[in-house]
């Protein structure tokens, strides 16, 4: 409940401060698909995967520069806001590693956990402009900013081997909408996205490994942080009326990441007798990682 509330206040501030655009839109949506997260190139790969279903609210202005007073007439702008929550039970297939006194794995055992709580929240705002051509369908490229946060929680299915993970993304969305309208007020889209990655950071909550290759060492989450990697997204949205300002819509969608190694990890850890210090360069990275989703979205705009 917590995580909707976020949403929608989230939504009714990207509103309120463009209450007076025309051409608004506002969609409510319902997604489900299948999510699948790899860590390929590891000498011991990793993944996750599983269904998840989501909920999700757009909203469209078109005019923002008219709406705002910067122009007078013949404003083709739009800024668009998104919020989305996603969530579902994962399988999670990997290894539990263990280390030598002398650095590096001394061996790894592998093992499943089955239905791990898994989530993700994720804001946009884009702008952008409306081209018009030959009067039968319109060209929309946007830029903005993006934000993803992931939790994924193999500790609460197996404390042993588990461990929770939080994982951020603040990333540039640069795109477009390919749009078409018909005579019967039929309406469909297609969606091209790039995603440019300017900052990744994932927590990882695994001191008990941190304490096998320090003996004494107590932390809590280290951290790596990713400065490469990028997503792409496509979808094809038809819209179909209902009445004149509302109507049904649906909408196919995939969606991808790929992100390359992150650097050394870092973090406080408690070394002897409640002495804290910041470590840097702590011997875990963050390894490349592919995640994937496919799925559809359907709803109502008005």
């Amino acid at each position: 409940m917590k995580k909707l509330f976020v949403l929608v206040l989230m939504l009714f501030v990207s509103v309120g401060v463009f209450a007076d655009t025309k051409n608004n839109s506002l969609y409510i949506g319902v997604e489900a698909g299948s999510y699948k997260y790899e860590e390929p190139h590891m000498d011991y790969p990793i993944s996750d995967k599983g269904d998840k279903i989501g909920v999700s609210l757009e909203w469209v202005g078109r005019s923002i520069l008219e709406a705002s007073g910067l122009v007078d007439s013949e404003d083709n702008s739009f800024a668009t806001f998104e919020a989305r929550y996603v969530t579902g039970k994962t399988d999670y297939k990997g290894y539990v590693a263990y280390f030598n006194p002398e650095g590096g794995i001394d061996h790894a055992d592998p093992v499943e956990v089955k239905g791990v709580e898994d989530w993700y929240l994720e804001g946009r705002i884009t702008v952008g402009q409306v081209y018009n051509f030959m009067d039968i369908g319109e060209f929309w490229p946007y830029i903005g900013f993006g934000y993803r946060r992931l939790v994924n929680n193999t500790e609460k299915n197996d404390s042993e081997a588990g461990y929770k993970r939080i994982s951020q993304y603040f990333y540039v969305p640069i795109g477009f909408r390919l749009g078409r309208n018909f005579d019967s007020g039929f309406k469909i889209y297609l969606i091209g996205e790039f995603d440019w990655l300017i900052h990744g950071e994932q927590a990882s909550h695994i001191g008990d490994l941190i304490s096998q290759m320090y003996p004494g060492v107590e932390t809590n989450y280290v951290y790596n942080y990713q400065r490469k990697g990028w997503g792409a997204r496509v979808s094809v949205k038809a819209e179909v009326p209902i009445t004149q300002q509302t109507g049904i819509f649906v909408e196919p969608y995939f969606r991808m990441w790929k992100i390359q190694n992150s650097g050394l990890g870092e973090g406080d850890v408690n070394t002897y007798d409640d002495h804290y210090e910041y470590w840097y360069n702590i011997p875990f990275i963050e390894p490349f990682n592919v995640t994937k989703e496919v799925g559809i979205k359907a709803g109502f705009y008005f």
